[in-house]
């Protein structure tokens, strides 16, 4: 069993993944478009990622996160992430063993958020 408290000590980590770029194949990895077309299928008047504020009221967000998480749940995503990562990793990193976070982080950023909430 792998020592968790151990291996993630500030002397194991790895200098070459703070703040690191990555260059990939992006037609492969077209991780916008893919995220994109998941929120379409529920959501097909969203046009823009970056404009979700424009087209959803802060109140829909708790419902519009969980479908893409339902999505990054699914096996179709997790296999493109496994895939995707064991690429990167391939011949750039002795490492063997690493974990994945098994929902990925979704952050929305809403502008002006705190004008748009009944706080």
């Amino acid at each position: 069993m792998i020592n968790i408290k151990k291996k993630y000590s500030n002397e194991n980590l790895d200098p070459s993944w703070d703040h690191q770029k990555i260059s990939y194949d992006t037609d492969k990895y077209d991780w916008h478009g893919l995220f994109l077309e998941t929120i379409q299928k529920k959501y097909k008047h969203i046009k823009d990622l970056q404009l979700l504020h424009e087209y959803l009221d802060t109140s829909e967000l708790i419902e519009f996160r969980k479908h893409l998480e339902k999505f990054t749940k699914s096996k179709q995503f997790s296999s493109l992430v496994d895939q995707f990562v064991s690429e990167i990793l391939e011949g750039r990193y002795e490492h063997k063993e690493y974990m994945i976070q098994a929902t990925p982080g979704l952050r929305i950023v809403v502008p002006n958020q705190i004008e748009k909430t009944d706080c």
